[in-house]
């Protein structure tokens, strides 16, 4: 078990019932999980174990359910897969870029704004593992593709607000990209806290005229 899933997923009917048979009925406990505890949880098995976690048996076993509280929500392995792809997009991108653009001040005040978001919240533990797996399989390869997307339009808009065009503006928009969504890879160890120290000091690197 794993941090709030302790509370919801500890019942009795685990053991009569397992992951090993066939979808059950829905229990009454099953009930209360629902389906973005299913995807909350499919990101941290997958940022825990990778995706050969990512199978319907093995993520039963990951969170202590039965198969029928899979297909309770979900009608097949592809279905919930176009569904992690999206919570995923909404929680990691969508979200976050919304909340940058909402935030009062200027273009360059939104940038520095959204890295801060990026580092305290953590917004992109899932980031390398996802990656990987979409080098793999097309359905979260589209997935990947949407959030870059989504990343790349919001994070160009806002260099292009400060002035920069041409190539001043792709490169500081595909640098800030690259750092703030591949940072994880560099396996030199760092504290959050450092991390968010020296956030001032690149933004003013990607922000400033050359």
């Amino acid at each position: 078990m794993h941090g709030i899933y302790e509370i919801t997923l500890e019942f009795s009917v685990r053991n009569s019932l397992g992951c090993h048979k066939l979808p059950q009925p829905k229990t009454h406990m099953e009930t209360r999980y629902n389906v973005d505890d299913w995807l909350e949880g499919a990101l941290e098995a997958l940022a825990q174990k990778g995706p050969e976690a990512i199978s319907i048996q093995r993520l039963c076993d990951y969170l202590g359910v039965s198969r029928g509280s899979f297909y309770w929500h979900f009608k097949s392995r592809d279905s919930f897969l176009e569904k992690l792809g999206a919570f995923w997009l909404d929680k990691t991108t969508n979200a976050i870029a919304s909340a940058a653009m909402e935030f009062e001040g200027s273009p360059a005040d939104k940038l520095l704004f959204l890295a801060h978001h990026i580092i305290d919240k953590d917004a992109t533990r899932y980031d390398i593992p996802i990656r990987a797996w979409a080098e793999i399989h097309p359905i979260v390869a589209t997935a990947v593709r949407r959030a870059d997307r989504a990343r790349y339009k919001v994070v160009r808009k806002l260099f292009a607000a400060i002035g920069f065009s041409g190539e001043e503006l792709e490169m500081r928009t595909r640098t800030y990209m690259a750092y703030y969504g591949l940072e994880r890879a560099i396996t030199v160890e760092e504290s959050k806290k450092d991390r968010l120290a020296r956030i001032e000091l690149r933004h003013r690197m990607l922000t400033r005229s050359s």
